[in-house]
């Protein structure tokens, strides 16, 4: 048998391991604000060593933090504790002091790989007074899609701040916290609708939606149409219809912008669409409405 390997050479041999796979790279820094708050900060921390809990930090902004690949632990000083995985979305608050990071312990390297936005102002206020960012719920455990949307963010984003881009991350972040509102408090039917009633413009896994529902698939599918008469993949088609009819009527965007924004084929897939349900083309009802 092999001579044992003092521990001092295992610490040795891990800090070296972290030194060769930590990496870390800004995504974005902006010093600027507008009237509605600012996101200042964004970057991605492969092999991070997470955040100490002596003593706790506290950060003074609000941050969104996306756990990519391994897990560890987080804690704050509101008594949350808990395990992280990849996947899980932790969002920390400007006041409350918190430290996260991989298990420590362990002779085996353990891993945390991370994308994170830092972000304050009146918008995220007014949404963590409406309780849909709540500093009692800061480990969020949303459906997989949401991974590549955060991260689809972290790098379309450029500075300087602008107004849209701040309501897009605004937007993006009330969604992902109204989803991971337990659907015993909400109704799991209005939660659903929510979910089925979003992001139009994009195909939806139903599986994922079931998941978040804590419901099989097929379950779902059923419950859904009993209670609202109608299957989740038709409602999200009728809510397509709805919101083009609103375009007709409110705008002036060509039927092919109004079809691309909504995630029809073409303009043809939609007028026809469109007339099934509303029994007159678009055109037919954008001229209807101006005539009033």
């Amino acid at each position: 048998m092999a001579n044992p390997i003092p521990d001092s050479m295992h610490r040795v041999r891990n800090r070296m391991y972290d030194l060769a796979m930590s990496s870390s790279r800004l995504l974005f820094q902006d010093d600027g604000s507008t009237p509605l708050g600012a996101l200042s900060l964004a970057g991605i921390d492969i092999g991070s060593r997470g955040v100490s809990s002596r003593p706790m930090r506290v950060l003074g902004s609000y941050a969104l933090v996306l756990l990519l690949e391994g897990g560890g632990r987080f804690q704050d000083a509101l008594g949350t504790r808990g395990r992280v995985a990849a996947g899980d979305v932790l969002l920390l608050f400007p006041e409350v002091p918190h430290a996260y990071g991989p298990l420590s312990g362990s002779r085996a390297p353990k891993r945390w790989d991370e994308i994170y936005f830092v972000f304050k102002g009146p918008i995220f206020d007014e949404l963590r007074a409406a309780g849909l960012l709540s500093p009692t719920h800061p480990i969020l455990r949303p459906s997989p899609e949401w991974r590549e949307r955060i991260q689809e963010f972290g790098h379309q984003h450029h500075a300087p701040a602008r107004v849209i881009d701040l309501l897009r991350f605004a937007t993006l972040v009330s969604e992902l916290a109204e989803e991971n509102v337990p659907a015993s408090e909400t109704g799991w039917v209005e939660l659903a609708e929510r979910f089925l009633g979003r992001d139009l413009e994009r195909s939806l896994d139903m599986g994922a939606v079931a998941a978040a529902l804590d419901m099989a698939p097929d379950a779902f599918r059923k419950r859904f149409a009993r209670e609202k008469g109608i299957t989740p993949s038709r409602y999200r088609a009728a809510q397509r219809i709805t919101a083009a009819e609103a375009l007709l009527r409110g705008t002036r965007m060509p039927l092919r912008a109004i079809a691309a924004s909504l995630g029809f084929t073409d303009e043809f897939h939609l007028s026809r669409r469109f007339k099934e349900s509303r029994g007159v083309s678009p055109s037919e009802c954008r001229r209807r409405n101006a005539e009033g």
